[in-house]
């Protein structure tokens, strides 16, 4: 009962936070018959592109031996050393192969769901994994009866489509008793591929189904109560690195805003080596000037760069751009004390620009 009321209680998704801790823990969405289909593709491609070809050379190699039986001789354990080392060299052409393309299938099967990663949580040694109270509680929960009844129906399915894919088979058994053994063999072939294409079309159909319902039933035991939220929330906005790293993106932000309307300012006051401070003014929409941009140092440079590659003046005025820097604030009208000073500075800027457009 209290389970099944603090699982009613997890109404909220999880979160990105509880997502990825579940993942570093090795708690992943995993579905069993991707490895099933990976296994039966592998089988599917060994049938059609390796098996035809190496099976003939096992044969060859195989009949060779046999003829020459009677010139082997078999009077020690090296002689039947011997035989056992050719008949395990002939027949490795075809298992190593086999063997190799099943291991590259088990690891494409798991990397297919989820990337590889190291969990050492996994591998620990936990007395429940072997307790039978915990181990009936595993089979006979919902999950087990849910997988149990998937198994169930797999077989169920598997036997229809084993029953689809042989029609016919009984009358081409009795000919085989009236057929060549080679035509009899290549009979059998054409039957087995055709339950193994079978098999792994109505595979894909199930594993994708399952796929889909192993990351559904993962994301709702990962689902949290709404004081799980708060809490998780409040540990989050408490985390200094979470907040320096807050406060950095405020502040790359704020610069490059800054950066932009440096093209729009009418003109940037500056002191030589330390600071700028970009101010814009437009008799018809602002009724003081306002500041745009401003900084120190490196950024001051920054902004004098911008403002001569977009042919905004810059004036140098040690005690004013100093002044500026300190009291006046990003995107608000200057202090009215600057009035006259700013004044005098726009004043110059409309006698030079006037002189321009004369004796330009």
């Amino acid at each position: 009962m209290a389970e099944g009321a603090e699982k009613d209680e997890k109404t909220e998704d999880a979160s990105e936070k509880k997502i990825q801790d579940a993942l570093e823990k090795g708690q992943i969405p995993v579905s069993k018959e991707v490895s099933i289909l990976f296994t039966l593709i592998t089988v599917l491609f060994l049938m059609a592109f390796f098996l035809p070809d190496k099976s003939k050379a096992v044969t060859h190699g195989l009949s060779g031996l046999m003829d020459h039986s009677g010139q082997i001789s078999l009077n020690s354990v090296t002689d039947l050393q011997t035989i056992a080392d050719e008949v395990l060299k002939i027949t490795g052409l075809l298992l190593a192969p086999m063997f190799v393309a099943f291991i590259i299938s088990g690891i494409a099967s798991s990397v297919f769901q989820n990337p590889p990663a190291i969990v050492m949580t996994r591998i620990k040694p936990e007395l429940s994994r072997i307790s039978l109270k915990k181990g009936r509680e595993r089979i006979f929960s919902n999950k087990g009866l849910v997988e149990f009844g998937k198994s169930v129906s797999k077989i169920l399915v598997a036997t229809a489509v084993i029953a689809a894919s042989t029609t016919g088979l009984f009358d081409d058994l009795v000919s085989m008793l009236y057929a060549d053994s080679v035509a009899s063999l290549d009979v059998i072939q054409i039957y087995v591929f055709r339950i193994v294409v079978a098999i792994t079309l109505t595979m894909v159909l199930i594993t994708g189904f399952d796929l889909f319902w192993s990351r559904t039933q993962w994301l709702e035991e990962l689902k949290m109560t709404r004081q799980e939220v708060k809490d998780e929330f409040k540990q989050a906005m408490g985390d200094p690195l979470l907040k320096s790293r807050q406060r950095s993106v405020a502040l790359d932000r704020s610069r490059n805003r800054m950066m932009n309307a440096v093209p729009k300012a009418t003109v940037v006051i500056a002191n030589p080596t330390h600071f700028s401070v970009a101010l814009r003014y437009n008799k018809d929409e602002d009724p003081a000037p306002i500041v745009v941009a401003m900084g120190r140092d490196i950024i001051a440079l920054r902004i004098r760069e911008i403002a001569r590659d977009h042919t905004v003046p810059v004036i140098e005025n040690v005690q004013l751009a100093r002044s500026l820097y300190k009291v006046a604030k990003v995107d608000q009208p200057i202090p009215s004390d600057f009035f006259p000073a700013v004044a005098q500075v726009l004043a110059f800027i409309g006698k030079k620009s006037r002189q321009s457009h004369i004796f330009g």
